[in-house]
């Protein structure tokens, strides 16, 4: 809801993008568990994640094609570090992809970028209010079977 009136501001006559930009808050507040999970959460999630902010960016830099060539480059790249068992590089990579896209859109009057900056702030103020320390991750660095 802190993101809902940039639309307004940036082009009062567009009133789309209403779930995309919630969906982009849960990305951003995403990968800031990402940071203090035990465990990766699930692939559809962080593969999701990374071909949305790429996706999105991409599309408001230079339209739907590079959008989804962006997407399909992310999530491929994340793929292939998860299954070469390298979750802190995963992290890494997640995080600059969701970070680098909200500030290009934000700057591109994109308002998916609220919301994926949004989520990462709300994040990041929960986060701080934890009663319990971090704990050390865990991270099995097995790659993930291979699904038929």
């Amino acid at each position: 809801m802190p993101a809902r009136p940039w639309p307004y501001v940036w082009e009062p006559s567009n009133r789309g993008a209403g779930s995309s930009d919630a969906v982009a808050g849960l990305v951003g507040a995403l990968i800031v568990g990402l940071w203090s999970a035990r465990q990766l959460p699930r692939r559809p999630s962080y593969l999701y994640a990374a071909y949305f902010a790429s996706y999105l960016t991409g599309m408001a830099a230079a339209g739907p094609r590079v959008g989804t060539l962006g997407g399909s480059a992310a999530a491929a790249a994340v793929m292939t570090i998860r299954r070469a068992g390298r979750p802190e590089q995963l992290r890494m990579l997640l995080t600059a992809v969701v970070v680098v896209g909200a500030v290009a859109m934000v700057a591109l009057h994109d308002t998916h970028g609220v919301g994926l900056v949004t989520g990462l702030i709300l994040g990041l103020l929960f986060a701080s209010k934890r009663e319990t320390p971090w704990a050390e991750p865990d991270i099995a660095t097995k790659p993930d079977p291979v699904r038929p």
